[in-house]
């Protein structure tokens, strides 16, 4: 099972090829946003065998922010976007 903070990029779908933030998770479903298209109050469900673990998760700071609630869009993109920039 993939834990909140984790980068995932989606297999299937109009969103394919998308890299998202796990907010958090159902039984059967995976709660991702991206803070752009997919923002944290409209979050996407997707099954976790339609997305790809990319092995990266948001840094502490954000990742904090996250668990408790106070995490923005902008901060959610721009940690995604800083969190891929490290690893090129």
């Amino acid at each position: 099972m993939l834990e909140t903070g984790m980068l995932v990029v989606s297999c299937c779908g109009r969103d394919a090829e998308t890299v998202f933030a796990v907010i958090g998770s159902t039984d059967e479903y995976l709660v991702l946003a991206d803070g752009r298209k997919r923002r944290i109050e409209k979050p996407k469900h997707k099954k976790e065998k339609h997305v790809k673990q990319l092995g990266i998760s948001l840094q502490e700071g954000p990742k904090a922010l996250l668990e408790s609630g106070k995490l923005t869009n902008k901060m959610l993109y721009r940690s995604i976007k800083e969190s891929l920039n490290e690893t090129v």
